[in-house]
């Protein structure tokens, strides 16, 4: 599905990056590029205004939605890797930035779940030609 003529729609309100490459490339967050040698990883973290990311492949005509729950998962991370063995997107809602376990407690918005507690979750995925 993945290709460098991939559309990807996310509706935000928001978008930021925290390293120095992916900050020098937020006009082509949602752009899919051609693999590249020596491409270096790239996170963009959006706050959603509508939680359904869609990706479309004009090449093949195969589309998916993803489709969640925004008050189960609250936030969402693009993470981009155009490199020519290592050619992937991850498209990744969650109930927390991916920042590490240190700076998420640091910053107080470490979610815990009660011992024997449960937390349930909802995504959808629809996958569709054009």
């Amino acid at each position: 599905l993945l290709g460098e003529k991939c559309q990807l729609t996310i509706p935000y309100e928001r978008v930021w990056a925290t390293t120095p490459q992916a900050k020098a490339n937020m006009d082509t967050a949602r752009q899919m590029e051609a693999p590249q040698d020596r491409y270096e990883e790239r996170c963009y973290f959006y706050d959603i205004s509508d939680p359904r990311v869609d990706l479309y492949n004009p090449a093949i005509g195969i589309g998916m939605t993803m489709t969640y729950n925004k008050d189960e998962l609250p936030c969402f991370t693009e993470w981009k890797m155009m490199g020519k063995h290592d050619y992937v997107l991850g498209l990744e809602p969650g109930n927390v930035i991916p920042q590490g376990r240190d700076k998420t407690r640091a910053d107080g918005v470490l979610p815990t779940v009660a011992p024997d507690g449960k937390v349930h979750t909802t995504l959808q995925f629809a996958f569709y030609t054009k």
